[in-house]
């Protein structure tokens, strides 16, 4: 996010990230495990380490989709 360079996007993310956080906390849980996080970041790492637009969107859109179904589990 914050290589984008855009405020706007950069302070949309900040409240959502902090957000995120005091739901998790409020709930006393986590959406899915360490590894799955770290491998959805680094598969996002390297999309945009390939310049390739298309990469960059399906790697975030999975890892946006893998949060949304961990999130609809603990719903």
């Amino acid at each position: 996010i914050r290589l984008c360079g855009n405020p706007f996007i950069i302070d949309f993310y900040k409240k959502i990230e902090e957000l995120w956080k005091k739901y998790l906390l409020a709930i006393n849980s986590m959406p899915y495990t360490i590894e799955l996080r770290h491998e959805d970041h680094i598969n996002i790492i390297k999309a945009i380490a390939s310049q390739n637009k298309s990469k960059i969107e399906k790697a975030i859109r999975m890892h946006i989709q893998r949060m949304v179904d961990a999130l609809d589990k603990l719903i």
